[in-house]
């Protein structure tokens, strides 16, 4: 199925709309990239154009994760990958009570670090959540690898939540403020991991350097100081090796 037939498809149902799903579509072709992991899939709209654009590739997959209130969603993701044909097994679909950034760190907990060259965040807006998943998108994608910022211009209090207590209890200046944009200005544009900058519109791309690095820590314990302040006394090294390149 192609971009515009999933854009008939799903015709009404947000939040991606027709062409950001042909502009992704086209961007993960371009680029050859398999997998593919998705911050915030509300309804699964953005999953399924994430999840056409990678089909019939070699490991290709999306992985995708929100909040377990996404399941009350009307139509829910599982409903809206059948109206489009997604196999079942082209997609991994996480239901979190908090955040993505749990799952995330569950993630690096089982040794996924560097395991997605596409990561498309559109969840929470917010300069507290969305910092730390870049972050800690940032050690689960593999070099060469690219981030999609999604609503850099984005505000809460011009959203269709503005009227939640949650979000009138905080200051006016988190209301008002393009937390995404903050994102992308104070901490992508200055990560030395990230080599290739593109704005387009409300979207930010950053490239992961094939040259980037990894810190590596390694824990020695010191037998004369373990001797003297006990054996969880730790001397801590740290190396920075390169990855990719020469």
């Amino acid at each position: 199925m192609q971009a515009h037939e999933i854009a008939r498809v799903l015709e009404g149902i947000p939040n991606m709309d027709p062409r950001q799903g042909a502009e992704v579509t086209r961007f993960i072709k371009e680029k050859k990239l398999t997998r593919c992991l998705e911050l915030g899939f509300a309804h699964g709209v953005g999953t399924a154009y994430l999840a056409h654009a990678v089909a019939g590739l070699q490991d290709g997959k999306v992985v995708t994760i929100d909040l377990e209130t996404a399941r009350r969603r009307d139509p829910d993701i599982h409903t809206v990958l059948k109206m489009v044909g997604v196999p079942q097994n082209l997609v991994d679909i996480y239901f979190e009570p908090t955040s993505y950034t749990w799952r995330m760190m569950r993630f690096l907990e089982q040794n996924l670090r560097e395991s997605f060259d596409f990561i498309y965040l559109d969840g929470a807006h917010t300069w507290a959540v969305d910092g730390l998943a870049f972050y800690l998108g940032s050690l689960l994608l593999k070099p060469g690898g690219w981030i999609l910022f999604d609503d850099l211009k984005w505000t809460l209090a011009g959203s269709s939540i503005a009227e939640e207590p949650w979000v009138k209890a905080l200051p006016l200046d988190q209301q008002e403020t393009p937390q995404v944009r903050k994102i992308w200005d104070l901490l992508v544009k200055h990560h030395p991991d990230f080599d290739q900058l593109i704005e387009a519109g409300n979207w930010g791309y950053a490239r992961k350097s094939t040259r980037a690095t990894r810190r590596t820590v390694v824990v020695k314990y010191h037998p004369l100081i373990s001797s003297l302040f006990g054996v969880g006394t730790r001397l801590i090294e740290r190396a920075r090796r390169p990855l990719g390149g020469s």
